[in-house]
């Protein structure tokens, strides 16, 4: 978890093409997709659909709307909280639309995972939960009043995690981040200047370190990386640690 232009995309794919036993979610999710539907095929052609393939069967076949029904059925009460606290700080209603679109997407991707070909691996979030808090309690234009105990309400919710990648970049290193991607800023900061841009992501990264506490004092494994450096030597880390990742965590802790 990070604000935009942390780095969560880059050390995602660091760590599912270098460290063996962690997989990407868009490949678990394509070979669950490809174990449900296609049970009848050879495993070798389940295993190699492309995800766009998955994605689009999952949606033709209801795969999708099961997945996800299957989710608020395993985690009861995490949607009445998403529901009643954008209710209570986000005004704008296409906003709280897009946000549930993307609360439901995370839900249909982690209910899937359940099904993946291989049992024993770990599977990487490019943003979970833990991190999609901020599209509730930490928008450009919401509340700027929080509760703190909204805050820990809904991340009791959220399913079981095993290890959170806290990216605590600094600001400017997210902003010229940002403006040297190709497809610029994230619509999240429209209409805002350079200096409120700056000013929000300031205001992300406190949301974060209190999300990363009340984790931290649950007992979820915290990993937070603050520089570029950091995130690489994670990285080997992770390849050195055969598949021990709390005992790994409890050490960078």
């Amino acid at each position: 978890m990070g604000p935009p232009g942390a780095g969560k995309s880059t050390i995602s794919e660091k760590i599912s093409t270098s460290v063996p036993y962690i997989k990407s979610t868009n490949d678990v999710v394509s070979g669950s997709i490809s174990n449900i539907i296609l049970s009848s095929l050879p495993k070798n052609i389940r295993s190699y659909l492309p995800y766009s393939v998955g994605k689009k069967l999952s949606m033709l076949t209801g795969l999708e709307s099961w997945s996800i029904e299957s989710f608020k059925l395993n985690n009861p009460g995490l949607y009445q909280s998403i529901g009643t606290n954008l209710n209570k700080y986000v005004s704008d209603p296409s906003e709280r639309s897009s946000t549930i679109n993307g609360y439901l997407s995370l839900s249909s991707k982690y209910s899937l995972c359940h099904y993946a070909p291989t049992e024993d691996d770990y599977v990487i979030f490019d943003g979970g939960f833990s991190h999609r808090s901020e599209s509730i309690f930490c928008t450009p234009h919401g509340s700027t009043d929080i509760d703190i105990q909204d805050v820990e309400n809904y991340l009791s919710k959220v399913p079981d995690i095993d290890v959170v990648i806290h990216l605590d970049i600094d600001k400017d290193t997210c902003f010229r981040r940002m403006t040297s991607r190709t497809d610029g800023f994230p619509p999240l900061f429209d209409g805002l200047s350079g200096s409120e841009i700056k000013s929000h992501i300031e205001k992300m990264k406190n949301h974060y370190s209190h999300v990363s506490d009340i984790l931290h004092e649950n007992g979820v494994c915290v990993l937070t990386i603050q520089t570029e450096n950091e995130s690489n030597e994670l990285v080997q880390e992770m390849k050195n640690s055969s598949k021990n990742i709390e005992a790994l965590s409890k050490n960078r802790t």
